[in-house]
């Protein structure tokens, strides 16, 4: 069910619309440094520089990075042990 937008919202919309292309007609270089952060910000999203990316640690030993069973897990067949007869 798709939802209609309110009215108010629309007339928002349109005033920005109107706001942002009057700027950019009356001085576009004032547009610039906003595009170009906004830009940036964008770019260090999606490629993050190497100092915030998540490490790898391969430095511990093998065993140590070994999953462990949950011990709520248990296979059925031995679980059926446990049952009451």
């Amino acid at each position: 069910m798709r939802r209609r937008m309110e009215p108010w919202f629309v007339v928002l919309l349109v005033l920005i619309a109107l706001g942002l292309g009057y700027m950019l007609v009356l001085n576009p270089g004032r547009m610039l440094i906003p595009v170009v952060v906004l830009g940036a910000i964008f770019l260090l999203y999606k490629f993050p520089p190497s100092g915030f990316r998540k490490r790898d640690h391969r430095k511990y030993a093998a065993a140590a990075r070994r999953r462990v069973p949950r011990p709520g897990r248990q296979r059925r067949a031995s679980a059926s042990r446990y049952r009451s007869k």
